[in-house]
């Protein structure tokens, strides 16, 4: 009666509370006595509150998603069914349960949220619905929604765009929302799922189409922005684990093998305060049943591209990361070759791009002959 099958993580509120959903359970109960879900706080010592009990009816059933609070303390979510047309409902509920249907979705607005809400910084917030959508194909849809219920369909799924956005978005530093679809319907074929981004207007574009092959495929989970402004997230085809640009450029960073090491990663990622990835796969590990494994970036190494010498003053420019810090070193040819001590060429250089250059002026007195290198620290 206190709730069953909680399937979305909780969320500290402004109130040191956690709050969180269940799927199932409670005293509202369909015909095979399985109940339409809860909205529950509990203390961070184990005291747990049911602030609500879904009914199956106008109110919802069957929330499969996290909430989010907004700056009022008031926590907003969504229910995979019920609602006036049994296709799903976004609501707002208050810390001592007073619940409010905000929308129900109607299967051209969407059908079925399955993902948390984002808040976004115009006061909307922002979704997916993993089904509905103006298209014919229920392929799914992109939306905002207002704090007083107001929804616009931002998106609909078209096939040769996505299928079915499972996960939720996640807002970029850029101001775009970015999100993923576990598959695409492109010339009467399924395809592997893309990356795609949106404006807060509705201006969608596909970032990546997944092949299923090396860089894997069928993307369930969401992405997260990394440190370095990079999106990662898995992938449960090919079981991996990638990074994309903001412009759509995917590096696919670890493949599971299905041993020790895991398979099928359902879930996204967290990134740490250390700057590793964190996160868990469904199977593999050590007895078969999924591991949680940490993932740690090796920066590339960067590579000298051109030296040039112009009056006297060589300029090299080597390739970079943007946001690493640099620094080149010399050694003197004729006189310290044999040490293994450099000299520092300036100072650290911070890339904000993905080439770096800087010049050499001492040359210009004095012809030299100098061993060059550089080093990334960070």
């Amino acid at each position: 009666h206190d709730g069953a099958t909680p399937q979305a993580g909780v969320v500290q509120g402004s109130d040191g509370n956690l709050y969180g959903t269940t799927e199932s359970g409670g005293p509202y109960t369909n015909r095979f006595g399985v109940g339409y879900g809860t909205v529950f706080k509990i203390s961070t010592n184990g005291v747990l509150t049911n602030l609500y009990y879904f009914t199956g009816g106008d109110d919802g059933a069957k929330p499969q998603a996290g909430l989010v609070e907004d700056s009022n303390g008031i926590f907003y979510g969504t229910t995979s069914n019920g609602g006036t047309n049994n296709v799903g409902v976004v609501f707002k509920i208050s810390t001592d349960g007073a619940l409010t249907n905000l929308h129900s979705f109607a299967g051209d607005d969407g059908a079925y949220p399955s993902a948390e809400l984002v808040r976004g910084g115009d006061g909307y917030f922002y979704g997916t619905t993993q089904g509905g959508g103006t298209n014919g194909g229920g392929y799914g849809t992109v939306f905002k929604i207002s704090t007083n219920g107001a929804l616009t369909s931002l998106h609909s799924f078209t096939g040769d765009d996505g299928l079915y956005p499972y996960a939720g978005l996640v807002k970029g530093s850029d101001g775009y929302f970015y999100g993923t679809t576990i598959q695409t319907y492109i010339g009467g074929s399924y395809g592997f799922g893309t990356v795609f981004k949106i404006s807060t207007n509705g201006a969608l574009t596909s970032l990546f189409f997944f092949t299923g092959g090396n860089n894997g495929g069928n993307p369930y989970a969401g992405l997260v922005q990394g440190n370095d402004g990079s999106l990662y997230g898995t992938t449960t085809s090919s079981d991996t684990v990638f990074n994309v640009s903001t412009n759509g450029a995917l590096t696919t960073l670890y493949s599971f093998t299905g041993g020790l090491d895991g398979s099928i990663p359902y879930a996204g990622l967290v990134q740490g305060t250390d700057g590793n990835f964190y996160g868990t796969t469904h199977g593999g590990g050590q007895g078969g049943v999924g591991t949680v494994f940490r993932l740690t970036i090796v920066p590339a190494a960067p590579v000298i591209l051109a030296m040039t010498i112009t009056n006297g003053i060589l300029t090299l420019t080597w390739s970079t990361e943007p946001g690493g810090v640099y620094q080149v070193q010399y050694k003197n040819h004729d006189s310290d070759l044999s040490s293994p001590n450099w000299n520092n060429l300036g100072g650290t250089l911070i890339a904000p791009g993905t080439t770096l250059s800087t010049s050499d002026l001492n040359i210009a007195s004095e012809p030299l002959r100098r061993l060059y290198r550089v080093k990334r620290w960070q």
